[in-house]
């Protein structure tokens, strides 16, 4: 509500892609256009990164009840999820087997396409560690991954640093 151009602001929790998420419901002000990179400057500087809405989304009104609290169950599903976050990449794609196996998964996950290898799973792409839990159960589906854990995504928080790390761990000579 503090950012220029909100008349306003509503956050709901909603499901997207079989996980809830927060999603973020900005109306604008009458002829504004709204600065996305303000306003997720604006939310991740005063929010625990827990608590930072998967995604804005755009709408005319907030729908409400007869008491006039905001209805969050007629909130319309979100349909910019993943588009208009400042810093997501639309850079390098997934090279190698390992990454492209992981941008699977993190595309899955996060209900996006074509995610950048230099994405990071909690700042930009908005992943927290139930997202983390969900993607590393997905990915040890696969044998290859089997010994991943959910820190190593917090110590490796893009595709090409995990696929990195983990290559690394596989082609380690024994006795090192």
């Amino acid at each position: 509500m503090q950012c220029a151009g909100v008349s306003a602001a509503v956050v709901a929790v909603k499901q997207v892609v079989e996980i809830d998420r927060l999603i973020a419901y900005l109306v604008p002000k009458q002829g504004a256009e709204l600065d996305f990179t303000e306003i997720w400057d604006n939310v991740r500087s005063r929010l625990p990164i827990y608590m930072v809405p998967a995604s804005l989304e755009i709408v005319a009104t907030l729908p409400t009840l007869p008491s006039g609290k905001v209805d969050r169950k007629n909130l319309p599903a979100p349909h910019n999820f993943g588009a208009n976050i400042p810093g997501k990449t639309t850079g390098r794609l997934a090279t190698t087997q390992v990454e492209r196996d992981i941008a699977t998964v993190w595309e899955t996950v996060f209900g996006m396409t074509e995610i950048s290898i230099d994405d990071e799973f909690f700042n930009q792409l908005g992943g927290h560690s139930l997202l983390a839990a969900v993607m590393v159960s997905k990915l040890r589906q696969n044998p290859q991954f089997q010994d991943l854990a959910v820190l190593d995504v917090y110590q490796h928080p893009t595709i090409a640093q995990l696929a990195a790390e983990l290559t690394q761990r596989w082609y380690q000579p024994d006795g090192l």
